[in-house]
């Protein structure tokens, strides 16, 4: 059976939520995305070429251009999660918002390793062709570098979101019943209120019998067989 903590009541702080680690990460996240993508289509823009497909196709902008939004897109889809989960009362919504955070983070993790596997393997083709110390050359090679480098940011970066997302939900386990906010129970609750006092209603909820580890109710009398 599920335990339901009060939901939060306290007002939304700005200040606070912005110095979370996650959030701070997601918006790291965010800027390395944007740099990614926008030095790409920088390029394929305005030089009609991609710096980083060797055969003639643009498989490789492609792919880093789409990463780029995507991630883009993960990071301010979560920061409402992240809200939620500070002003969410139950426990199953919480733990899912965390295993999805966790989810997400690791997959995005192996995509961004991916994208910057496939693009510094292709500029290492490709860069010659941009020896040369015109303007044209000069601005192609730095936004390709430029792009790279914040691919491999984002690894670090979705990386330590995974490990951030783990300690979260290993919180769950370890806090145990201590905290109602984070515990959830597996048997059959007896009819007792939230101010822990029982409840008397039906006749036949009441023991039989008082005996040692029976929680002592006032004026109680045991039925005589």
């Amino acid at each position: 059976m599920e335990v339901y903590a009060r939901p939060a009541l306290t007002s939304f702080r700005a200040q606070k939520f912005v110095r979370k680690p996650q959030v701070i990460m997601r918006l790291v996240a965010s800027v390395c995305a944007v740099v990614v993508f926008g030095c790409i289509a920088t390029v394929v823009d305005e030089y009609g070429i991609c710096p980083y497909d060797t055969r003639g196709s643009r498989t490789g902008c492609a792919f880093g251009i789409a990463a780029g939004v995507l991630a883009f897109v993960t990071c301010f889809l979560f920061l409402p999660l992240d809200v939620m989960f500070d002003r969410q009362g139950n426990v199953f919504v919480r733990r899912m918002i965390v295993v999805a955070d966790l989810a997400f983070s690791a997959v995005w993790a192996v995509i961004w390793l991916s994208a910057f596997s496939v693009l510094i393997d292709q500029w290492r083709k490709y860069s010659p062709k941009f020896d040369s110390w015109d303007y044209r050359n000069t601005r192609i090679a730095d936004n390709s570098r430029a792009a790279i480098a914040s691919s491999f940011c984002s690894v670090i970066v979705w990386v330590a979101l995974t490990v951030c997302a783990c300690i979260r939900l290993n919180k769950f386990s370890h806090q145990g019943l201590s905290n109602p906010v984070t515990a959830t129970v597996d048997r059959a609750l007896p009819p007792w209120d939230f101010a822990g006092q029982y409840v008397l209603g039906d006749s036949f909820m009441q023991p039989p019998f008082t005996g040692e580890n029976y929680l002592e109710v006032p004026h109680f009398q045991p039925m005589v067989y």
